[in-house]
C-alpha cells in the first residue's frame, strides 16, 4: 500500500492566555481538509487566526461557522505542509462614561481610568462637591452601573468622608 504523507498541525502562539484551541488530533493527510476550533476566554475577544502552511506566508483564516457560546470553527483545505496556527486576542476594553445629572456646576467627578478600562481592571471613581456648592449643596449618594441598562442592576455608592466626597473602588 502507498504511504500516506502526513502534516503535523500545531498552535505556535506564544502567549495562550485568553483562549481555549481544539486541535484534535493534531495530523491531516496530504490535500486533506483539517478542521479546528477556538474560543476566546471570558472577558477576551479573538482578534484574528492566521494559519501557515508549509513555507508559506501565513494567512487570516475566516471562521467557517461560530457556535452560539462563541466557539468558532475553521476549516483549512488541501493542506500541503506542515501547518502552524496563531491566535490573537485582546481583554476587552469598555467605555467609562460619567453622567452628572445636570450637576456640573456643583460637582466634580474623576474616574481611574479616565475613558476606558478593560475587563478585570478595577474602576476607581470619585464624586466631590466644588469649593463654591459646599455650603449650599451636599453629596447623599453616588449610583453606579456596569454593562447595559437592562442587564445589569445598578449600584449605590454611600461611602462618605469629612470633606462631603463619595469614593468607591
Amino acid at each position: 500500500a502507498p504511504r500516506v504523507t502526513e502534516y503535523t498541525v500545531t498552535d505556535v502562539t506564544t502567549d495562550k492566555t485568553g483562549y481555549e484551541i481544539g486541535l484534535g488530533d493534531e495530523k491531516v493527510e496530504d490535500q486533506g481538509t483539517y478542521t479546528f476550533t477556538v474560543k476566546a476566554a471570558e472577558n477576551y475577544e479573538l482578534k484574528k487566526v492566521e494559519a501557515k502552511i508549509g513555507e508559506g506566508e501565513a494567512t487570516v483564516v475566516t471562521a467557517k461557522e461560530t457556535a452560539e457560546d462563541g466557539t468558532a470553527t475553521y476549516e483549512l483545505q488541501s493542506v500541503s505542509g506542515d501547518v502552524q496556527i496563531t491566535v490573537t486576542v485582546e481583554k476587552k476594553k469598555y467605555t467609562i462614561t460619567v453622567n452628572k445629572t445636570d450637576a456640573d456646576s456643583v460637582l466634580e467627578v474623576s474616574t481611574t481610568p479616565e475613558s476606558q478600562i478593560e475587563a478585570g481592571e478595577n474602576l476607581t471613581f470619585t464624586a466631590k462637591l466644588k469649593d463654591t456648592a459646599k455650603d449650599t449643596h451636599k453629596i447623599s449618594a453616588v449610583s453606579y452601573q456596569i454593562g447595559e441598562a437592562d442587564a445589569v442592576e445598578p449600584g449605590t455608592v454611600r461611602r462618605k468622608d469629612t470633606d462631603n466626597q463619595c469614593a468607591e473602588t
